[in-house]
Protein backbone atom coordinates (compact mmCIF):
# COMPACT_ATOMS: atom_id res chain seq x y z
CA UNK A 1 0.00 0.00 0.00
CA UNK A 2 1.25 3.24 -0.94
CA UNK A 3 0.75 6.52 1.16
CA UNK A 4 -2.30 7.90 -1.08
CA UNK A 5 -4.92 5.63 -0.87
CA UNK A 6 -6.75 7.43 -3.92
CA UNK A 7 -3.88 5.85 -5.86
CA UNK A 8 -4.34 2.59 -4.63
CA UNK A 9 -7.72 2.96 -5.66
CA UNK A 10 -6.90 3.86 -9.01
CA UNK A 11 -4.59 0.75 -9.63
CA UNK A 12 -7.09 -1.41 -8.10
CA UNK A 13 -9.71 -0.41 -10.43
CA UNK A 14 -7.65 -0.60 -13.46
CA UNK A 15 -6.24 -4.05 -12.21
CA UNK A 16 -2.72 -2.27 -12.12
CA UNK A 17 -0.11 -4.21 -9.57
CA UNK A 18 2.79 -1.93 -9.28
CA UNK A 19 5.90 -3.12 -9.70
CA UNK A 20 9.62 -1.68 -9.41
CA UNK A 21 12.87 -3.34 -10.79
CA UNK A 22 15.35 -3.19 -9.03
CA UNK A 23 19.26 -2.93 -10.93
CA UNK A 24 21.77 -3.79 -8.87
CA UNK A 25 24.81 -1.59 -8.61
CA UNK A 26 27.01 -3.87 -7.63
CA UNK A 27 27.26 -7.85 -8.10
CA UNK A 28 27.11 -8.24 -4.64
CA UNK A 29 23.82 -6.99 -4.26
CA UNK A 30 20.98 -9.38 -3.90
CA UNK A 31 16.96 -8.32 -3.99
CA UNK A 32 14.20 -10.85 -4.07
CA UNK A 33 12.89 -11.13 -7.40
CA UNK A 34 8.80 -10.74 -8.38
CA UNK A 35 8.44 -14.56 -8.47
CA UNK A 36 9.35 -15.19 -5.06
CA UNK A 37 6.85 -12.77 -3.93
CA UNK A 38 4.03 -14.47 -6.40
CA UNK A 39 5.09 -17.91 -5.12
CA UNK A 40 4.12 -16.34 -1.50
CA UNK A 41 0.78 -15.23 -2.90
CA UNK A 42 0.04 -18.55 -4.38
CA UNK A 43 0.71 -20.73 -1.03
CA UNK A 44 -1.38 -17.76 0.56
CA UNK A 45 -4.14 -18.35 -2.14
CA UNK A 46 -3.64 -22.42 -1.53
CA UNK A 47 -4.15 -21.61 2.43
CA UNK A 48 -6.97 -19.59 1.57
CA UNK A 49 -8.70 -21.99 -0.75
CA UNK A 50 -8.34 -25.08 2.29
CA UNK A 51 -9.95 -23.12 4.72
CA UNK A 52 -13.09 -22.47 3.02
CA UNK A 53 -12.88 -25.98 1.90
CA UNK A 54 -12.61 -27.06 5.40
CA UNK A 55 -15.65 -24.56 6.40
CA UNK A 56 -17.94 -25.36 3.56
CA UNK A 57 -17.71 -28.77 4.71
CA UNK A 58 -18.27 -28.19 8.34
CA UNK A 59 -21.48 -26.01 7.24
CA UNK A 60 -23.20 -29.51 4.89
CA UNK A 61 -22.30 -31.46 7.85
Amino acid sequence: MSIDRQWDIYLEQRGITPRAEVVPDHACQVFEGASEAASGRAELDAARELVENLLRTADES
